[in-house]
């Protein structure tokens, strides 16, 4: 979720946001203690569900039934009428069962957090009205306390031969904090930058055309990928939204500090990615267009981003 402080940084004390769930008044939750691999394979018979995933900038939100889960290292494969949601599994320390909760009027959820008490994913099972049947539910995943002798694994490297999954992968660990730091060293033909402005006014034109784009949000442990057409970027003084069928990104415009077009190795050859990142240099969101024709609408896309004017060297 997004910071409350600004660019300025904060002194206020720091509270993470599973320490802010757990201790609001009628919280009611449990620790799961089934492997994250178990839980999210179960994410499929959950029904109609809202998938939410976002990072200190952004959030990706998404009404539907969800895919089967995808894990560090496979390849990328998402049903444009599925939610998918990627899973870097080391960076994953907690996962609750939340009961609803009346001062929120919020249906029951299942929520993932890193060690640092930050929120990667969270899920809430819209059909799930009857708090016995939450409880039969999450008794699924009850089983004995689960070690975490490991810690998170380091950000895979960023290299413009990898696919686009390896690209997505290489901001799980820290947010794309090292991600942001390897691209200059691609070169000036493999990563660049580009005015920010000049990246929104790309989305808009794509969403003029409902150019089919993957749509990525991701965290340190968490990124939950859309596929489909782009329908609508709409802009509200600094906020930003996206819409795609049932799939809605928005993020503060205003934080948005740098946007970069990069390569990356599809089936067909080098294509194109268009990022975006915070002033903390956190990956807020990515964008390609996988699997489409080129010539076609692929290379209507790579012309779209070779077409914005660069920054100087990257």
């Amino acid at each position: 979720m997004a910071s409350a402080c600004g660019r300025g940084g904060c002194s206020r004390p720091f509270v993470s946001e599973l320490g802010a769930l757990t201790a609001e008044p009628g919280f009611c939750g449990s620790r799961l203690h089934a492997p994250v691999e178990r839980i999210a394979a179960d994410f499929r018979l959950l029904g109609e569900a809202v998938a939410v995933t976002s990072n200190t900038t952004a959030v990706m939100t998404r009404i539907g039934h969800y895919g089967p889960p995808q894990f560090t290292g496979e390849p990328l494969r998402c049903d444009p009428e599925a939610t998918c949601v990627r899973l870097e599994t080391s960076a994953i320390d907690t996962a609750l069962a939340v009961e609803r909760m009346p001062v929120q009027r919020l249906p029951c959820s299942l929520q993932f957090y890193c060690p640092a008490g930050a929120v990667l994913h969270k899920c809430f099972l819209t059909q799930c009205r009857d708090d016995l049947d939450f409880a039969r539910l999450t008794d699924l995943w009850a089983g004995p306390a689960e070690t975490h002798a490991d810690s998170c694994r380091s950000p895979s490297p960023a290299r413009p031969e990898g696919d686009c999954a390896a690209q997505l992968d290489s901001v799980f660990g820290d947010s794309g904090l090292t991600r942001r730091s390897q691209l200059p060293g691609w070169g000036g033909t493999r990563a660049w930058r580009v005015a920010p402005e000049l990246a929104l006014n790309a989305l808009a034109l794509a969403a003029e055309i409902r150019m089919p784009l993957s749509q990525m949000v991701g965290n340190a442990g968490a990124a939950q990928i859309h596929n489909g057409p782009l329908e609508q970027v709409r802009r509200s003084q600094a906020l930003v939204i996206l819409r795609s069928g049932c799939c809605t990104l928005s993020f503060d415009g205003a934080e948005i500090e740098e946007a970069w077009v990069t390569c990356y190795r599809s089936p067909s050859g080098e294509a194109h990615m268009l990022e975006l990142y915070d002033w903390r240099f956190h990956c807020v969101a990515q964008f390609a267009a996988p699997g489409l024709p080129d010539p076609g609408l692929g290379g209507y896309w790579r012309q779209v981003l070779l077409s914005l004017g660069r920054i100087g060297g990257g």
